[in-house]
């Protein structure tokens, strides 16, 4: 049985890409990294890896990470270096990888490899819908 064949259905969640900026906090002028949005709402699917996959990972940068797919053609061919971070399900990720996919496929998807952000913020009015 195949895992991961995406149907228009599967993108049933929604993703926002940005970066980090440095803000000053008004009460106590402390400084903080906040999420910055710059492209986005998407629609993504959840990636399901199997065991096998999740035990070659182990030790490995990416074994504490999830994976979500992008259509290559409307979302993952917009994204730019500049895009380090994503807001999913309500918290700020860290992209680690992109596995792009490079065939002329207009199915095609991109997977992404995200990572819990412990060190950036959520800044007040910012959410994954728009």
């Amino acid at each position: 049985m195949a895992l991961n064949k995406f149907t228009g259905r599967s993108f049933s969640r929604s993703i926002v890409f940005g970066t980090s900026v440095k803000t000053r906090d008004e009460n106590d002028g402390s400084e903080k990294m906040t999420f910055k949005r710059l492209l986005g709402p998407f629609h993504c699917a959840p990636y399901i890896r199997t065991m096998h996959q999740n035990f070659e990972l182990m030790g490995t940068k990416y074994s504490n990470t999830r994976q979500v797919s992008v259509n290559h053609q409307w979302v993952g061919s917009k994204l730019t270096r500049k895009m380090k971070f994503a807001l999913l399900d309500g918290e700020i990720y860290q992209i680690v990888d992109n596995g792009s996919d490079q065939t002329d496929n207009p199915n095609g998807v991109d997977i992404l490899s995200l990572q819990l952000a412990e060190d950036i913020e959520m800044p007040e009015g910012v959410s994954e819908d728009g």
